[in-house]
């Protein structure tokens, strides 16, 4: 566990900006307000980031140990536990458009597409007028639940404990101890267990889960390497939300150093061919402007968050922008003029500051000052602090697109204990 008297692992700190962020995003979101909560959570990623990409830090991979069937003995007790305690929860919210209709609208989509309708039209049947905005896997992987009858909860839960177990064998290589050990294999558990007791409501209503699996499948390529894996999970990232386009730059200049030409190439073209199979082929060249009224039906949905809740006084603070969950709240306040001024300056300036972000990164690596940090470490730490400035700034902060970030930065902890660093000489 943490010495005190000695210094500080990149691991330990990981996980201790962990925790500040698990208690900011799930337990209490508003705990040092409107105002400073965004700013810690951010704060935290960035410590995190700082502490692992040190120039003065020698990273040595710890030796592999044969993975025994003891050390999978913690992993069905904790998913037993998720899965069990949402039996209690999932029936509580009922799957009706007029309390949330992001499960009723992946539910609508493929019923559309099983009974040979057009899929990316506008919907109508929630009575009311509602753009397409779902990509293809954020709904296409919903049709076996589709067609068994099967609560697309229930499988989203399914998918995202599948999803994680290649990391996490992966992982389970390097754990000597069965510390390591049970934290390994009650991660995904126990996020989802947070999840759906922290921010329960979200949880009843939305399958983010399965959307943080994707990201898991994602850290496993991060981790192990492999054309086969980066294209799969990229594939499935960006054609389920589109939130890690600007990373892309970065990722790829990383690969080409590391993996070479040849690899990083066959990356790209398997990711353009996928994109054009799964979605400009089938549904894009179908309604070619079904992408960008979804981007206009955003704006427009954040409109009218920005302008409050219809059960809301109107003297109170907008709620979905008043729980202390990313930066919206400074621009509300902050910025004169209209609501939608105000969400136009927040959107340049999310676009701006991913980008910033990246640029910094491409251009210190490109010197030659990230050449001591493994390439794993070096992917998974960018990945989960551009994840954090990117949903932190986005227009409209439901907590649920919050474990997106939450999950990376989870695996990333996880990923800093197979090494040992010049500061690491005990075994935490």
């Amino acid at each position: 566990m943490f010495n005190f008297f000695s210094t500080p692992t990149p691991a330990q700190i990981a996980m201790l900006m962990f925790i500040v962020q698990l208690i900011l995003v799930l337990i209490a979101p508003d705990l040092a307000g409107h105002w400073l909560s965004p700013v810690f959570t951010l704060l935290s990623s960035i410590i995190s980031t700082r502490a692992a990409f040190s120039s003065r830090l020698k990273w040595i991979e710890k030796p592999k140990v044969k993975i025994s069937i003891n050390s999978w003995l913690y992993w069905l007790p904790f998913t037993s536990l998720l899965f069990v305690c949402a039996a209690f929860t999932i029936p509580h919210y009922k799957l009706e458009a007029k309390m949330s209709d992001v499960i009723p609208t992946v539910q609508l989509f493929c019923s559309r597409l099983l009974n040979g309708k057009e899929v990316y039209v506008t919907i109508t049947e929630f009575g009311y007028y509602l753009a397409p905005t779902y990509l293809p896997m954020h709904w296409l992987p919903y049709l076996p639940s589709e067609l068994i009858g099967l609560d697309p909860r229930w499988w989203s839960l399914i998918l995202f404990t599948l999803l994680a177990i290649p990391l996490q064998k992966s992982l389970l290589q390097y754990a000597n101890n069965a510390r390591k050990q049970l934290l390994i294999c009650s991660f995904p558990a126990v996020l989802g267990l947070f999840f759906m007791a922290g921010q329960t409501d979200d949880y009843g209503y939305s399958v983010e889960l399965m959307i943080v699996g994707y990201y898991l499948l994602l850290m496993y390529y991060i981790e192990v390497g492999g054309i086969f894996n980066a294209t799969v999970s990229l594939v499935l990232i960006l054609l389920s939300r589109f939130s890690i386009l600007f990373w892309l730059p970065l990722g790829f200049v990383v690969a080409w150093k590391h993996s070479g030409k040849k690899s990083t190439l066959s990356i790209v073209s398997l990711i353009f061919t996928g994109v054009l199979l799964i979605y400009i082929i089938p549904f894009l060249s179908r309604y070619p402007d079904s992408f960008q009224k979804a981007q206009a039906y955003y704006t427009e949905a954040a409109v009218k968050e920005w302008d409050g809740q219809d059960w809301q006084k109107s003297e109170d603070d907008p709620y979905q922008i008043s729980r202390g969950l990313g930066f919206a709240w400074w621009f509300y306040k902050l910025i004169p003029g209209n609501i939608s001024d105000k969400i136009i300056l927040m959107k340049f300036t999310h676009i701006f500051l991913s980008l910033f972000l990246i640029a910094v990164f491409v251009f210190i690596y490109l010197r030659g000052k990230f050449n001591n940090i493994p390439f794993s470490i070096l992917l998974g730490g960018s990945l989960q602090m551009y994840l954090w400035v990117f949903y932190s700034f986005i227009q409209v902060p439901y907590p649920y697109l919050f474990m997106v970030p939450l999950g990376v930065s989870l695996a990333w902890v996880l990923m800093l204990m197979r090494w040992r660093t010049d500061a690491n000489m005990i075994n935490y």
